[in-house]
């Protein structure tokens, strides 16, 4: 066998033997962090990251927190999460890519099947964890401009 055609067939079966990478997302891969924290209030800014293992897929700022809470609710089809935050700001979060996109403002609007949960700020640990919990979903009536 010539040498061109040993190297076309070692490029071959490296090329089938890759297995794709894995893009799609789940729900672990959504996450909530403080951000612009204030030195010693309870007061933050809040930031949806989609993450899959170390790398950071997407990230958009929501709705600040001004100390008395601000859940945001995810739920889930097929192809989607969709998220509405505590003022009313609706977003999509595509499972096979990770990309985030924003919604429509939709104070009060009928709210999707297969919730999943809500991500609620927990003082003791100052983070947002996901719990699975009932609640005012639409608290603060301020669209974004």
């Amino acid at each position: 066998m010539d040498m061109k055609k040993l190297i076309f067939l070692f490029v071959l079966v490296q090329l089938l033997s890759c297995s794709p990478v894995e893009k799609n997302i789940d729900i672990s891969s959504l996450n909530i962090k403080v951000v612009n924290q204030h030195s010693f209030l309870i007061d933050h800014d809040r930031m949806l990251i989609v993450q899959k293992e170390n790398d950071i897929i997407d990230k958009i700022k929501l709705y600040s927190d001004a100390g008395s809470g601000c859940e945001t609710y995810v739920f889930e089809n097929d192809s989607a999460f969709t998220l509405i935050d505590c003022n009313g700001q609706w977003f999509s979060v595509d499972k096979a890519s990770g990309q985030i996109k924003v919604l429509d403002w939709a104070w009060q609007k009928q709210i999707p099947e297969n919730k999943k949960g809500a991500f609620f700020f927990d003082k003791s640990v100052n983070e947002y964890k996901l719990i699975d919990t009932v609640g005012i979903i639409y608290k603060y009536k301020d669209p974004v401009e």
